[in-house]
């Protein structure tokens, strides 16, 4: 809505009565005070250069947001190979870690088995040697002594010293592994956190950029809402540009009634320097005729009743230039919010990736080290199933040994009766000869001279069987029972073997 500024005079029978001053007063005093939304005609002006500076702003900061975005979105992608590759890594890790604690427990196991079978397995005191000086410490002991701490097994025998090296060994380097494997985790899971981290920065970006990104689409938005805000302003303009004029030619008529100069002057002290009123009152005071006079008071009646509604419109006006300019300033703080947020993953992004060299070259090392952690762990456990196996056939020699120790002592038993037979038959054989010769001697011994063959008087030749003195102490003797278990354990290993 404007003023109608222009209207035809009005024709002289319209004008009944001579121009008054208090018929024009009201009318000033209207104008006047309608001349005050200059400010808010004056405050869209503003906003509207505020708003199109913003949206340039908002291009510019968009343009830059995008700019970081994709570049930390391509850095963020090469930290996603390098993490997925430590994490394959570190997944290849935990199996082989896995594997060889389960290898490390089996090898434990049977070790300990091995050991526990040669623990219930008491070694017979009859083959266990005694050295001089160990029967005297044995006989200074204490009589308490039960038999059971007496009696050995297999595995006081068997040397321990390897294999305590050996289980050492596995557990330093195990404790090795296992605190290279927690620092390689722990630099994974940190890149992991880290680049999880910017990707939600980016991922909040992205967000703030689907509701108020400057695509060309929001950026023509923009652009029809600042226009629109221009149309606005420039219409508020207008309206005010009337009521300006409505000012004016308030004045200019009060100026050419009687008295009225000096009442606008005394209404000039009681108004804002910014309603401009020492301009309108500096101005030269145009001639009028009477009717001019009448019909411009006639056209400053009509416009008098359309003040309000313009005031109205302009106050109007600006409210919907305040919405448009606090929707374009939400967006200009969304924009701001989201580089913000990107510069904050830049700067995280550009912490992580000074951290990637140091995180590869720690991936390696570990790697290496762990490969030759690894490598020790596999020796000691080839030498621990290789000292099992020393265990297993000292073992078996000893089972061996019990049924060796057994066939000997059978073997002396049937030589001694083998001896005693035999001597029972040389003793039979010198009693026949001795009665032979006696015979001999009685049939034909008295008619012979003594000195032809003297010897066959004599009593036939004895015989005596011992040991000699360089042969060795007797096998000790066995129980069968005894002998009988080792010879059930012998075979029970060879259908196993068979088995395999």
């Amino acid at each position: 809505m404007s003023l109608q500024l222009n209207s035809d005079e009005a024709s002289p029978a319209s004008v009944a009565s001579p121009p008054s001053l208090s018929t024009v007063v009201p009318y000033f005093i209207t104008a006047r005070r309608a001349l005050l939304c200059w400010e808010q005609v004056s405050l869209a002006k503003t906003l509207v250069r505020s708003t199109k500076d913003a949206i340039e702003s908002q291009f510019i900061l968009n343009s830059r947001t995008t700019y970081i975005r994709n570049g930390c979105q391509a850095q963020l992608e090469t930290i996603k190979k390098v993490d997925t590759h430590s994490v394959g890594t570190r997944d290849v890790i935990r199996e082989q870690w896995d594997t060889l604690v389960a290898r490390v427990d089996i090898a434990r196991k049977r070790l300990e088995a091995t050991a526990g079978f040669l623990r219930s397995i008491k070694v017979e005191e009859k083959l266990i040697s005694k050295e001089p000086d160990e029967e005297d410490h044995k006989s200074d002991d204490s009589s308490d002594e039960s038999d059971e701490e007496k009696v050995k097994s297999l595995y006081d025998f068997v040397e321990q010293t390897h294999a305590n090296l050996c289980l050492g060994g596995i557990d330093t380097s195990m404790e090795s592994i296992f605190g290279e494997i927690t620092m390689f985790e722990k630099s994974i899971g940190i890149l992991e956190k880290e680049a999880i981290e910017v990707n939600d920065m980016l991922e909040q970006s992205k967000k703030l950029s689907d509701v108020s990104n400057l695509t060309q689409g929001n950026f023509t938005q923009h652009v029809d809402l600042l226009q629109a805000m221009e149309q606005q302003a420039v219409e508020m303009a207008n309206n005010l540009e009337g009521i300006v004029k409505q000012f004016d030619n308030c004045v200019l008529v009060m100026r050419h009634i009687e008295g009225g100069g000096a009442a606008v002057m005394e209404i000039a002290q009681e108004t804002p320097a910014q309603v401009g009123l020492e301009s309108a009152m500096g101005k030269p005071l145009e001639e009028l005729t009477e009717g001019a006079l009448r019909n411009l008071i006639i056209v400053i009646g009509k416009n008098h009743t359309q003040v309000d509604l313009v005031v109205a419109e302009i106050k109007a006006g600006l409210d919907k230039v305040q919405a448009i300019s606090n929707q374009i300033s939400l967006y200009s703080d969304r924009y701001k919010e989201e580089f913000q947020t990107v510069v904050k993953a830049f700067h995280l992004l550009e912490e992580v990736g000074n951290k990637l060299p140091t995180h590869i070259t720690q991936g390696e090392l570990h790697a290496i080290r762990w490969e030759e952690e690894i490598s020790k762990i596999d020796k000691s456990l080839v030498d621990l199933e290789s000292l099992r196996d020393h265990w297993m056939e000292f073992r078996q020699s000893y089972d061996y040994l019990l049924v060796e120790a057994g066939r000997q002592r059978d073997f002396e038993r049937r030589a001694e009766k083998q001896r005693k037979d035999f001597v029972s038959k040389m003793d039979k054989m010198m009693e026949e000869e001795k009665d032979t010769r006696a015979k001999f001697n009685d049939d034909h011994g008295l008619w012979l001279p003594r000195t032809i063959c003297s010897a066959l008087s004599v009593e036939p030749p004895r015989y005596e069987m011992i040991k000699m003195e360089n042969a060795c102490e007797s096998v000790p003797d066995i129980s069968a029972s005894v002998i009988n278990r080792a010879i059930k354990r012998i075979q029970l290993q060879q259908e196993k073997q068979h088995a395999k």
